[in-house]
């Protein structure tokens, strides 16, 4: 009986450890061509420059040296543009501030591009140091997630089942 009992539990147990998924949100996938970090110059020779940072949800992720006035747009396109799960309504930018007016060292603040390429606002200028995160879509629940989520509470109640059978 007990034998019985272990062999039901080590087989559930296979089935509740395959199906728990391994992504997370922070992705640190050392999979070629899937992060890109690098050191990218855009500018021109004898142009006057500045550096930002891109971080998220574009292909090629860094450090940029950009020319002066280079807007959020502009940042994004130089980055291979917005991947496909890109959050361009809530993209994030930490900005340096002067230290001895705030005891924070960098201000954030939130801008939704997809206004600015329909018109709506204008495109915000970056700052040198300018630190641009593009956030990723939060996944929705699909149909392969309720198939797994299934299987895994019929594979416990069949367990249970058998277990309480087997106990009579």
């Amino acid at each position: 009986m007990k034998s019985l009992i272990t062999v039901l539990w080590l087989a559930f147990s296979i089935v509740a450890v395959a199906q728990v998924s391994t992504d997370t949100e922070v992705n640190t996938s050392s999979k070629l061509g899937e992060i890109r970090p690098g050191y990218y110059v855009i500018a021109k020779p004898f142009e006057v420059t500045m550096t930002v940072n891109v971080w998220g949800e574009v292909p090629l992720q860094g450090l940029y040296v950009v020319p002066v006035q280079t807007d959020i747009v502009q940042i994004i396109s130089y980055s291979g543009g917005p991947k496909e799960k890109s959050d361009l309504e809530d993209i994030l930018i930490y900005r340096a501030t002067d230290s001895k007016k705030s005891n924070a060292q960098r201000t954030m603040m939130r801008v939704n591009v997809v206004d600015i390429v329909e018109g709506e606002k204008r495109p915000l200028v970056l700052q040198p140091g300018d630190m641009i995160v593009v956030k990723k879509i939060p996944d929705a629940l699909t149909w392969l997630d309720i198939f797994a989520i299934t299987t895994t509470i019929t594979s416990l109640l069949t367990l249970i089942i058998s277990v309480i059978a087997l106990s009579k």
